[in-house]
């Protein structure tokens, strides 16, 4: 496994011609990216939902120019993810909460210096090297010139034109949608972040992010950018600290891992699949318990297909069996529209048990046949308790070391929920105190 680490350097203020060794964009970036993240498109709120488009500005890092033509599939594309990162319980979480359409770019370009003072212009539909050009919201937003993902290989990234025309039903076919409900700063502090994701015929993704203030009435919300684009970078790239790493052998997955202590002896397990470019998608994750384990709380959380996108909206559903919990979709041989995670999107998994975290197997089903078996990979799931009680250091027997344990911090009471359990609290009221005592010693001696 590999994990890809993209290095950003600083804009440079040459005005000599482009040489290979110009730091006009981030390190790397041989090509189109999206140098800024401008003023929002805002559109009326129906049904629960609302929607937005944010304008941007295109950068050409290449060798040559990028056409930008109207008659042909040889322009870019540019796609819009929203994020919530959220502090739940003192914990950041990141939810991947709502996408758009591709926009097709086939206004012909403007020859503008917004990310290095080197443009070379082009004529006609071309964009120079290293010169960049707006496209507003507004224009954005044009649901005529708004493809499906799904029309987009992400094998060769290549994508036809024009795009599938489906109908049209409101003002927020095809535009960026989220449901109102996850953008609620009522429910936990959070902060907002749109993405775009760059796109050239048959060239690579590169995804840019900046973030946004959301204001308003809880029945139509008015998002804003705030804060400077960051070029370059996707946004769980800057965002998910618990990474296991992205897999590039065979199957471009991002996965994140976190735990932390609920209170009362519960703990939240939080599993995070990226699906960057893999065309196998996901089916399932499973993940090991503890057999008769109390859960609580179990969520699956993302983005939303829409506008007459084939494929299914139906959340994951949710299985405990004797010895694990399973989140799945349909199987592609039941419904190839499932609501798979296919590339370009993130789902979320979280629960709480009873149960501290340890080093276990979990595993993630492809969904797509003719891809590898269930993928196993080693990071925390709930563990066995020590089915002696008072043993604070699950070490599977009660005696002296634990005795020292609660003395060295009887009378500690601990945050519900707090980073971490209090030590010796062996029956998780999240204190150290005469009852915890009381149950070490009449527990002393045991072994298992």
């Amino acid at each position: 496994m590999m994990k890809l680490l993209l290095v950003v350097a600083a804009a440079c203020g040459s005005a000599a011609a482009p040489s290979a060794t110009a730091q006009c964009f981030p390190v790397g970036f041989d090509r189109l990216l999206i140098g800024d993240i401008g003023s929002a498109a805002n559109y009326a709120a129906i049904g629960g939902r609302d929607a937005v488009m944010f304008g941007v500005t295109w950068c050409n890092n290449d060798s040559a120019p990028t056409p930008f033509d109207s008659g042909s599939n040889q322009h870019p594309i540019v796609m819009q993810n929203l994020y919530r990162l959220s502090l739940v319980d003192g914990t950041e979480q990141v939810d991947h909460i709502g996408m758009s359409w591709a926009f097709h770019a086939v206004v012909p370009p403007l020859q503008q210096q917004l990310c290095c003072t080197s443009c070379t212009p082009a004529g006609g539909i071309n964009l120079g090297v290293w010169c960049s050009s707006p496209d507003s919201a507004s224009t954005v937003g044009t649901q005529s010139l708004l493809g499906p993902r799904s029309d987009i290989s992400p094998i060769t990234f290549a994508y036809p034109f024009p795009p599938a025309n489906p109908p049209t039903t409101d003002g927020h076919s095809r535009r960026l949608q989220f449901a109102l409900s996850d953008v609620d700063p009522s429910v936990n502090p959070s902060r907002f972040f749109v993405e775009a994701v760059a796109l050239t015929q048959g060239g690579f993704p590169v995804s840019s992010y900046r973030e946004v203030n959301v204001a308003g009435s809880p029945t139509d919300r008015t998002l804003t950018p705030t804060g400077t684009t960051v070029r370059g970078r996707r946004f769980i790239d800057d965002y998910m600290f618990f990474s296991i790493g992205e897999i590039h052998t065979g199957r471009p997955l991002r996965i994140d891992v976190n735990t932390s202590y609920a209170g009362m002896g519960w703990f939240r397990y939080e599993y995070q699949i990226a699906n960057l470019r893999d065309d196998y998608g996901v089916q399932s994750l499973r993940v090991k318990m503890p057999v008769g384990v109390p859960v609580t709380n179990v969520r699956f959380v993302g983005p939303a297909h829409h506008s007459g996108e084939p494929y299914s909206e139906t959340p994951w559903t949710v299985t405990q069996g004797a010895d694990f919990l399973e989140w799945a979709t349909e199987p592609y041989a039941v419904n190839p529209n499932a609501n798979a995670l296919r590339w370009g999107t993130m789902f979320s998994f979280r629960v709480d048990v009873r149960a501290p975290p340890r080093k276990e197997f979990f595993f993630v089903t492809p969904f797509k046949p003719g891809a590898p078996g269930p993928t196993s990979f080693l990071s925390l799931v709930p563990g066995y308790r020590s089915p002696c009680a008072g043993d604070t250091n699950e070490d599977y027997r009660t005696d002296a070391a634990d005795l020292s344990v609660l003395l060295s911090n009887f009378g500690t009471i601990g945050p519900n929920p707090g980073p971490s359990p209090v030590a010796g609290d062996v029956n998780f009221d999240d204190r150290c105190d005469a009852a915890d005592l009381s149950v070490l010693l009449g527990n002393f001696g045991c072994t298992n």
